[in-house]
C-alpha cells in the first residue's frame, strides 16, 4: 500500500504543478483588451525596426561563404585527367572493322567508360543480321 500512497501523492503534486503553470487557468491572462494592447505594442515595435536588418544578416552570410570559397577553392588539387590512348584498339577489333568496311557496310561504334577509367569499345556492323 506504500506504493499506491506514494503514486497518488506524486499524481497530486504533478496536478498542482500543471495547474500552476497553465496559462489558461488565470482568467486575467485571457483579458481581451490586454491582449490587444500587447499586439499593438508588438506591431509598433516591429514597424519601428528598419526593414533592411534581416537583409544585412543574409548579406553577411553570403559574403562569408564567398570569402570562404575564394580561400578554399584555389587550394584544392585538380583531379587527374587521362587522355585516351591512340591506336589502343586490339587486333581483333581492327580486323572486325576492316571486314565490315570491306563488305561495304556501315560501322557502328559503342563506347563504355567506368568511373575508374576502364574503357570498352565495341565496333560492329550497323545492321546485325
Amino acid at each position: 500500500m506504500n506504493e499506491t500512497d506514494d503514486l497518488s501523492e506524486r499524481n497530486t503534486l504533478l496536478r498542482e504543478a500543471l495547474r500552476a503553470g497553465d496559462p489558461a487557468g488565470d482568467p486575467t491572462a485571457l483579458d481581451v483588451d490586454r491582449l490587444r494592447r500587447r499586439l499593438r505594442a508588438a506591431r509598433e515595435e516591429h514597424a519601428a525596426r528598419p526593414s533592411w536588418r534581416p537583409w544585412l544578416a543574409l548579406g553577411a552570410v553570403a559574403a562569408s561563404l564567398a570569402a570562404l570559397w575564394l580561400v578554399i577553392a584555389p587550394s584544392r588539387q585538380a583531379l587527374p585527367s587521362f587522355a585516351p590512348v591512340r591506336g589502343g584498339a586490339s587486333a581483333a577489333a581492327r580486323e572486325v572493322a576492316r571486314e565490315t568496311l570491306a563488305s561495304g557496310g556501315e560501322v557502328r561504334q559503342m563506347q563504355f567508360e567506368t568511373p575508374g577509367g576502364t574503357r570498352i569499345i565495341w565496333v560492329m556492323a550497323a545492321r546485325l543480321d
